[in-house]
């Protein structure tokens, strides 16, 4: 997974679903498969979800084939409501999960926010 790009409105986000090996999408046959990117915030002022989903996808391969994903997050994506109920975005640590479910992580990578 790459993190492509990012500023104060997007964050594009590329990878490619293995097709081979330990965490194949595809090991025996053509198939649809529903690709969800999920985020964590790792240190919030407030509790947020484990892996919140902020894109979904929903993709064929087939047999062998790979496929280039490309996803985007815009920053108001990851804002949260404060104890002081303002709607902002924190500066921190991001986790970010690729998978077919919440469960069924295939891919992950990390991206920081700051205030400079």
């Amino acid at each position: 997974m790459k993190l492509k790009s990012f500023n104060l409105l997007v964050i594009s986000l590329t990878f490619c679903l293995p097709v081979h090996g330990q965490n194949a999408v595809l090991p025996y046959q053509d198939s649809s498969l529903p690709v969800e990117l999920r985020v964590s915030d790792l240190v919030s002022s407030v509790t947020t979800p484990v892996r919140a989903l902020k894109g979904f996808e929903k993709i064929y391969l087939r047999r062998g084939e790979t496929r280039r994903v490309v996803m985007h997050v815009a920053a108001d994506d990851l804002k949260l409501w404060n104890q002081k109920m303002q709607f902002v975005l924190e500066p921190g640590e991001f986790e970010v999960h690729v998978g077919s479910s919440s469960e069924d992580i295939r891919l992950q990578g990390n991206f920081e926010i700051s205030t400079k």
